[in-house]
């Protein structure tokens, strides 16, 4: 399949109803630095909050964990889980958004 439409098929598809397996950050590929830890504890729950109300409440436990793990680890929550696979991630024309 060719990446426009991989990535065409993606988007149309929105946010997976079964969690995709969760990979590992490749080490060839740079990464954004870690964040400083800037959140309270009130701001670090609403932002997990604000993250998990576009996951179905079925997922929240794994996902809860996950992003509490990014957000320490990194200062943000990137979903890493999501990133994907079918096509590279970089910069696009607008006009491919239909």
């Amino acid at each position: 399949m060719e990446e426009i439409e991989a990535f065409n098929l993606a988007l149309s598809e929105g946010i997976p109803e079964e969690l995709p397996s969760k990979t590992p950050l490749s080490e060839l590929v740079d990464h954004a630095p870690a964040r400083k830890q800037i959140l309270t504890d009130d701001e670090k729950r609403l932002a997990l909050h604000n993250a998990l109300r576009y996951f179905e409440e079925k997922h929240h436990q794994i996902l809860a964990q996950e992003f509490l793990s990014e957000l320490e680890q990194y200062g943000r929550i990137y979903m890493h889980r999501f990133r994907p696979k079918e096509y590279e991630m970089n910069a696009r024309p607008i006009e491919m958004y239909n």
